[in-house]
């Protein structure tokens, strides 16, 4: 079965769950830390706003101006890096929980969740996150290289997302990848063996966190503004239900494929 085949499949098993009220506690987690960073951009936006005096200064204002504004725009930059990793890393034993529980579903095989087991979740997502984000850049900075000397910058945000896309499934698939219990050297084999799968899955992600990005920032001085970013709270918690029916759904045709 085709990549985007699987897909279809898994985002139908996916909404139509949710659509009899499964899984949805999974959503408290992201809700709970989309809430802590919501407060610290609002702490940040307040700073922000509380320089725009300096404007005002003869000769040297504008100049401050931008500069202030662009060292908070570094600022807010990072911070959503640290909520994505925070989600990615730190929630992790949720997703892990989530992924199993679909799988469950799907397979009828319990696997055991221990204390001992959720620390070396967290250890083993923070270090996959961080090969990720250290592979990501590296590419990031081969095309930046290519496309200077070529002059390629039309296609520069398409190609970002691309290798983005990539590395963000390859996090989401490792869920299912650990429960298989297949090494960190494994798991990125797998990634590299099965670029599109997990490119796809990756893609559908980063979709849905700048669509509640975008949603979020149109509602700027509406009541609904209140509310952190709607797509970092749901996207983690689809991503690992989509992952883990794509995961599944393939390695089963996989296997029966092996047979014949």
């Amino acid at each position: 079965m085709k990549p985007l085949q699987l897909h279809i499949i898994g985002l139908t098993k996916t909404f139509n769950n949710l659509s009899k009220g499964k899984y949805l506690q999974y959503f408290v987690p992201g809700i709970l830390v989309a809430f802590i960073f919501w407060h610290v951009f609002v702490i940040l936006g307040t700073a922000e706003s509380s320089v725009s005096f300096l404007n005002d200064i003869p000769l040297i204002g504008s100049i401050l101006e931008y500069v202030l504004g662009g060292a908070f725009g570094i600022i807010k930059f990072i911070v959503t890096q640290l909520f994505i990793f925070f989600v990615l890393t730190l929630l992790s034993p949720f997703n892990t929980l989530l992924s199993e529980k679909v799988a469950f579903d799907l397979t009828g095989i319990k696997h055991k969740f221990d204390f001992e087991r959720l620390l070396s979740d967290i250890v083993r997502m923070i270090f996959i996150v961080t090969i990720a984000i250290i592979l990501q850049l590296f590419f990031f900075l081969v095309y930046f290289v290519i496309s200077s000397i070529l002059g390629l910058g039309i296609f520069d945000e398409a190609v970002y997302f691309i290798i983005s896309s990539f590395f963000y499934g390859f996090a989401f698939f490792d869920y299912s990848l650990e429960r298989d219990q297949i090494g960190v050297i494994g798991s990125l084999k797998y990634a590299f063996s099965n670029i599109l799968l997990v490119s796809l899955t990756g893609a559908f992600f980063l979709i849905l966190y700048k669509i509640g990005s975008f949603f979020v920032g149109s509602l700027s001085f509406s009541f609904l503004s209140i509310f952190p970013n709607i797509g970092i709270i749901v996207a983690p918690v689809l991503t690992t239900i989509l992952a883990t029916y794509v995961y599944i759904l393939n390695k089963q045709e996989t296997n029966d494929r092996t047979k014949k």
